[in-house]
């Protein structure tokens, strides 16, 4: 009975651990883009999973389709970027996966307005720090658009697995 209630204890206090590295780990991503928060304002529009879905494959297709959003499409489409620049009336949202990086330039009056700003540029180049490696703008943006840029901390599905 002892076995059992320390063995309780022991994986309790490891699911407490990683919720709290999860969480530390989400705090100091968001710390890098925290004077952004202001910037990202509210959605005008919610859209739905399928025009989510819609503008993605559209995107995965054309990259050049990004300069027909909004501030709010790209977030939808993008989520959050990880890194924002505010040079008034430039703002640019960074957006990276191992591979790339996706810059979405923005010209907007003031920083409440980026739901409604219209992309004004993009441009998309490689992780690489020596040069080595090429990628193209629709590589880049394909692989994020199809979740290059998603991170996952863990796998729930590991849990469900049975021992048999």
């Amino acid at each position: 009975m002892k076995y059992h209630l320390l063995s309780f204890m022991v994986a309790c206090g490891l699911v407490v651990a990683i919720f709290v590295l999860a969480h530390a780990m989400q705090r100091e991503g968001a710390g890098s883009a925290q004077a952004s928060i202001n910037m990202l304002g509210d959605h005008t529009h919610n859209y739905s999973p399928s025009e989510v879905l819609g503008l993605k494959h559209k995107i995965s297709r054309s990259a050049d389709t990004l300069m027909q959003l909004n501030g709010a499409a790209v977030q939808q489409v993008f989520n959050a970027p990880e890194l924002v620049r505010s040079d008034l009336p430039t703002v640019v949202w960074q957006y990276r996966t191992d591979a790339c990086v996706l810059d979405v330039y923005f010209t907007a009056s003031n920083e409440t307005n980026l739901d409604k700003a219209p992309v004004a540029h993009y441009e998309a180049r490689s992780r690489d720090a020596k040069g080595r490696a090429k990628v193209s703008a629709q590589d880049c943006v394909s692989s994020m658009v199809q979740g290059g840029n998603l991170i996952s901390l863990l796998d729930v599905g590991a849990f469900l697995k049975s021992g048999s």
